[in-house]
């Protein structure tokens, strides 16, 4: 568990540096579901 809190910490603090995530970069499961979500609601206007 604590793997995951260190991984949330780091993705945080680059989200908090306002510095690019990269799709093959660690990010939390609903983060990247409701990304996914959002370019496919994107792609179909």
């Amino acid at each position: 568990m604590t793997e995951v809190k260190d991984l949330e910490g780091v993705f945080q603090a680059t989200i908090d540096a306002e510095q690019k995530i990269e799709p093959k970069d660690w990010m939390p499961d609903a983060y990247r579901k409701t990304l996914v979500r959002q370019i496919s609601q994107h792609a179909h206007s």
